[in-house]
């Protein structure tokens, strides 16, 4: 008799029943997500939000940041991990793959408009291109995680991101993380 082999169900019900000591956890772009609002509260937005969530969570053991702008990365953990214990690495976008290699979630928060504040249905036409480039390198390094997409539109982005890596049930559209 064959070992049993899990359905992508079973693994999904297995990993929430059973969720791992620790995790490693990719955010892609640390791009701005309602800019202006943020912006009217002196927060940060965006990918650095969610980088900002993510050094206060426990489980977290390795936090990797891909963007193409690697010295604004650098710049933005000096200035958030402060006193972490967590491992933080930084990529460039052209090593996604590399960078979400060991990864069990992935993060996607890119803002390719020209401008930040730029209105959610207009941004598909800038993102789009970059967010099909993000789901080819998850598809090519057999990224078998969870990806949460909080680039708007996130209805879109997720569904676009979803149908190029062929697994939608790893791929969940978010608009607020908080």
């Amino acid at each position: 008799m064959p070992p049993h082999t899990h359905s992508g169900l079973e693994k999904i019900a297995d990993e929430f029943y059973h969720p791992p000591d620790s995790f490693e956890v990719s955010v892609i772009g640390l791009g701005s997500v309602f800019a202006s609002e943020i912006k009217e509260r002196g927060e940060a937005g965006g990918g650095a939000q969610v980088l900002e969530c993510l050094l206060g969570i426990d489980r977290i053991r390795k936090i990797n940041v891909i963007n193409r702008n690697v010295s604004k990365a650098y710049a933005l953990i000096h200035k958030s991990v402060g006193f972490s214990s967590k491992e933080v690495r930084v990529y460039s976008s052209e090593q996604i793959e590399e960078g979400i290699s060991n990864s069990d979630i992935t993060i996607v928060a890119i803002n390719s408009s020209p401008s930040p504040y730029s209105k959610r249905k207009d941004q598909f036409s800038y993102n789009k291109d970059s967010i099909k480039k993000i789901a080819l390198a998850h598809k090519r390094a057999e990224f078998d995680g969870t990806t949460i997409i909080v680039t708007n539109p996130t209805d879109e982005s997720a569904y676009l991101f979803a149908s190029i890596t062929q697994k939608p049930f790893n791929v969940v559209g978010m608009n607020h993380l908080d």
